[in-house]
């Protein structure tokens, strides 16, 4: 267990919903957290029985060497596990592993498929988009903080920004600006990301776990919008097609996680996965490819067919019989 972590939970409520990742339990009232969890990112998510198990909360956590232990606690008056500044009071009783009894084993059988979920959630996009953190134990003791600490559920996503200086664009310029979205991406790079491509694909990972796992509504708006608004960059596909070739095994992992009903549920049944597909598909295509340019196009054949095969949809038919296509309204330059 030297190489790995140990979330400890203490007071937890009898009956909770807990998740760690991609597994969940109810547990019982000996339950104080989760042992043997790999180096990397994490996300905790849970609910309690006296709400039906209906309003999820959550946070995320990175495991390393430096930070192998995390002590939380529960308090029943904010309803939320409180960390504990300073854990190291626990940290040699749980070297001498006076808890083990107390703690279940992470599923290893399930990482894999986890990590590749979360592989770009660094310490630089959990600070992006959660940089208030949670009250701890010891400032709530030593204060009277109560529920209305401000802010510390509040996700800082990147708001979709519009383009500057729109009158100065005319005719054909501005149906191009309408329909690529290259300009935005670039602008949006540049003001929030310092042009690490990265960390947007971190923001798209980040909004995709709070949404399947936290069941966030923000969160798969936020998800959504970006997945738009990255598969409609005609020029940008062209000058940076390995920003494109990374981006696409980040979208075919969420793919792979959804549920098989997710295009026939009344929420999510919109066709924006097979137009953002779709869109991948035909601004990948090129009459002369070169190397990396074939592999864009190998990537995306394997969206194509993932959807096929696991939602039992063509993602081209289905747009040919639904044309035309309403395009989604980013609040961009209206014609």
């Amino acid at each position: 267990m030297n190489q790995l972590g140990i979330l400890l939970l203490l007071d937890s409520p009898e009956n909770l919903q807990f998740g760690i990742d991609n597994s969940q339990w109810i547990v019982g009232k000996k339950f104080k957290g989760v042992q043997g969890i790999p180096f990397g990112t994490h996300y905790v998510h849970y609910s309690l029985k006296e709400e039906g198990y209906q309003f999820k909360q959550g946070f995320f956590f990175i495991v390393s060497p430096e930070n192998k232990y995390l002590v939380k606690q529960w308090n029943s008056e904010l309803q939320e596990f409180l960390t504990f500044k300073d854990c190291a009071p626990y940290i040699h009783t749980l070297e001498m592993h006076d808890f083990d009894l107390y703690l279940g084993i992470y599923p290893m059988d399930k990482y894999e498929v986890w990590k590749q979920c979360v592989n770009l959630i660094n310490r630089k996009v959990l600070d992006k988009l959660d940089p208030i953190k949670n009250v701890c134990v010891e400032e709530y003791n030593d204060k009277d903080i109560g529920s209305n600490n401000p802010l510390h559920s509040t996700i800082y996503y990147t708001d979709i920004p519009k383009l500057k200086n729109p009158s100065k664009s005319h005719g054909q310029q501005l149906t191009a600006l309408n329909f690529d979205k290259s300009t935005i991406v670039e602008e949006l790079l540049k003001s929030e990301y310092q042009n690490e491509y990265s960390l947007l694909l971190g923001e798209i990972q980040y909004a995709f776990v709070k949404f399947l796992l936290g069941e966030h509504f923000e969160s798969f708006e936020q998800w959504k919008q970006l997945l738009i608004l990255i598969t409609s960059c005609e020029r940008l596909i062209e000058e940076q097609t390995s920003f494109f070739i990374d981006f696409i095994p980040v979208f075919y992992h969420q793919l792979q996680q959804m549920p098989n009903d997710f295009f026939v549920d009344p929420i999510s049944s919109s066709n924006f996965i097979q137009s953002c597909i779709k869109n991948l598909i035909e601004l990948s295509q090129n009459d002369n490819p070169n190397l990396i340019r074939q592999k864009l196009i190998q990537r995306c054949n394997k969206l194509k067919e993932l959807i096929k095969v696991k939602f039992v949809q063509d993602v081209v038919q289905a747009e040919d019989e639904d044309e035309p296509v309403v395009v989604e309204d980013f609040n961009f330059i209206q014609l």
